[in-house]
Order: C-alpha cells, then structure tokens, then sequence
C-alpha cells in the first residue's frame, strides 16, 4: 500500500505530461481530425488563447469521470512548423523533452520508418538509476506529416498500479511562423487509484494548486483550484515550457544543448514557484546530469544490439 501510495503523485503528473513527460485528455479518436479543423480550432480558440490564465497561449480541456481522465490541451509555439515537425518526428527528441521532468529517470527508444517504441524510466525527484526505476512502453507512430500538418499518435495498454489505456495524440499546423499544437490524452483508472489519489490530496498533496482562480478569500486573494484538475495544469504547464525549452535549445551548438536546456526549463518552471517548484536548482541540475549519464548508457547498449 505504501508503494502504491508512493507512486501517486507520479501517475498524477504522468497522466498529463505523462507518459512521455509529459499532458490528460479526452480520448483519441480513431479518425484524425486533419489540418482544415485544427485551424477551425485556432479560430474559436483564439480569444481564449490570448486570456489564457497560465499567462501563455495554452488553452485546456478536461474532465474526469466514470474512470476515464480526459482532456485536450492546445497551444502556440513560437517556432515555426518546419522546425517543430522535423524535431518532433525523432524519438530522441521525445526522450529529450520527456527527461526535462523531475520524475523522469530517463528513456530509451527503439525506431524505424513512421513509427517506435519509446521505454519511459520513472520515479522520485533525487536521483535514481533508469535501471531501478519503473519501466514503461509506449507504441509511437507518425500517423500524417506534410508540409503544414503533422499528427502522432503514442499509446500504451497498461500503466502504473490499475491504470491503463494510455491514448496521447499530437496534431499540429502550420500558423504563420509559429506553430499551432494540439494534445489530446486519456487513461482508465480502477478503485485503487481513485482511493489511491483522494488520500494524496487529503494529505501530501494538499497544499497543490494549479492555475485557475476559482474564488478569492475574505481578503480578496485569489484561491487557487486544487486536486486531480490542479495536478492537470501543473502537468500542461510543465509540459508547454518543456517543449519552450526544448526547441529554444535547438539554437545551441548540439553539445551545449542538455545543459542549456535543462538550465533554461529550470528558470522557466521557477517563474511559477508556488504551483511548480519541487527542487532547488542545484539539486535539479545535478540529478539530471547524472541520470542524463545513465540513460544514454541504456541508449548504447540498446543501439549495440541492433
């Protein structure tokens, strides 16, 4: 029980940015939505976009009910298509992105033409060898890529204690000379998550709050929404300023960019302490170094296998 109750907070935060780092959502449909409606998206969205409370364009959806956590998360990146989709087709990239988190202990992947397997590590937020860390599979697949759209699909049939059905779906657009973004995700929970999570917000976790102000108190200061939905704008946020991260990075000398990337994502996330601090900064960087070194090693012999 105490393990289970241990690895809560991680299936909270995996939900979302989570499995690959990273994002929860409503299902996946089987039929991709394709560029023509994703730019009607952008169109309704818009004015939602530019009021966003996360004070970036970052639009979410979500419910939770009936065992199924759902949403879709949508966002402007201020990088263009061309960028954003070439990087984003290579797995390395994903173990890039997925790694910048706390509770991501590293990643491997296995690739070929249009799709692959990406091996996720996760645990606590010290240090942790990927080698002891719980290991988790998700199927990759680039489902469309043209010049001005391209849609992703990853999935996995199971996930930490009773949850399952992992659906993570990426679809963006072109938007001049940025890139418009969707994330759709979902997973099913049993019992023992339900019971699991509602004890962590009762306890360890109930001091976290997410973006929304959903009241103010008798002094006038905002309150903050808490619980499963608080966990999920954490996550999307962690998420967004993950890939800012991530292709800000891209404008380095390649053997410059982990350290940039993993010292830029830290200042990004510190500018929202109050829902999104976990480590000093020192101990992050570290931890991150020496998990960076332990990956890769995973990533070698994986390759060698070959």
């Amino acid at each position: 029980m105490r393990r289970a109750m241990n690895m809560i907070p991680t299936i909270l935060r995996y939900g979302f940015a989570g499995a690959v780092a990273l994002l929860a959502a409503s299902p996946v449909s089987a039929e991709m939505e394709g560029p023509a409606r994703l730019h009607e998206r952008y169109v309704t969205l818009e004015p939602k976009l530019r009021a966003s409370v996360f004070n970036a364009p970052i639009y979410i959806e979500s419910n939770d009910r009936d065992g199924l956590i759902r949403g879709e998360a949508y966002g402007v990146l201020p990088h263009a298509f061309t960028v954003f989709s070439a990087t984003i087709q290579q797995p390395a990239a994903w173990c890039d992105f997925a790694t910048l988190h706390f509770n991501i202990k590293g990643c491997v992947y296995r690739s070929r033409t249009g799709s692959g397997i990406l091996t996720i590590y996760s645990g606590g937020k010290q240090y942790e060898d990927p080698r002891n860390a719980r290991r988790h599979e998700f199927l990759y697949t680039v489902r469309a890529a043209t010049h001005d759209y391209l849609n992703i699909l990853i999935t996995s049939d199971d996930g930490p204690i009773d949850t399952s059905d992992y659906r993570i779906e990426v679809a963006a657009v072109a938007l001049g000379n940025q890139t418009f973004a969707q994330v759709r995700f979902s997973y099913r929970y049993r019992t023992l998550t339900r019971m699991m999570s509602a004890t962590y917000f009762a306890t360890l976790g109930r001091n976290k709050i997410g973006f929304t102000v959903i009241d103010r108190d008798k002094d006038g200061n905002p309150v903050y929404i808490k619980g499963r939905s608080g966990g999920m704008e954490r996550s999307v946020m962690r998420f967004y300023l993950g890939l800012q991260a991530l292709f800000e990075s891209l404008a380095q000398p390649e053997s410059e960019r982990f350290e940039w990337r993993i010292r830029r994502w830290y200042v990004l996330t510190d500018k929202y302490r109050r829902q999104l601090y976990e480590l000093a900064q020192d101990e992050y960087l570290d931890t991150k170094r020496k998990e960076r070194a332990s990956w890769l090693r995973l990533q070698s012999e994986l390759d060698s296998k070959r």
